[in-house]
């Protein structure tokens, strides 16, 4: 795994606690499909969330910046394709953002952005 894989698993290992602590069911990870991957797909009683996860050296804002409209546009897509395979009829869904930044001491900072859609 290369430095930046690494730094991609911890963030996305942060991401997974911080929802976890928040009430989040944590249903799949690295879920994909032929419209790409969804990083984290968590539950919180009958709502769906499908997480993008950006981890960064630096900065929260970097972190959140780096996802642009095709990223956006393919989150979106995806997310479509998994609700529509739920047993449920018309799930209630969104799509979340975790941004985490790696600190020059190790530490990470996490910062969530519900319904993201619109940034």
């Amino acid at each position: 795994m290369t430095t930046s894989q690494t730094l991609g698993q911890r963030g996305e290992d942060a991401a997974c606690r911080w929802l976890e602590a928040k009430g989040y069911r944590i249903m799949a990870r690295n879920w994909l499909c032929p419209l790409g991957e969804i990083d984290i797909i968590a539950q919180m009683g009958n709502l769906w969330v499908f997480v993008e996860v950006r981890t960064r050296r630096g900065s929260l804002d970097e972190a959140m910046e780096s996802i642009g409209k095709l990223k956006r546009q393919r989150m979106i897509r995806a997310a479509h394709i998994y609700a529509a395979a739920l047993p449920e009829t018309n799930p209630t869904w969104r799509v979340d953002v975790v941004a985490v930044a790696a600190q020059r001491d190790g530490s990470l900072r996490v910062e969530h952005v519900e319904d993201a859609l619109d940034w």
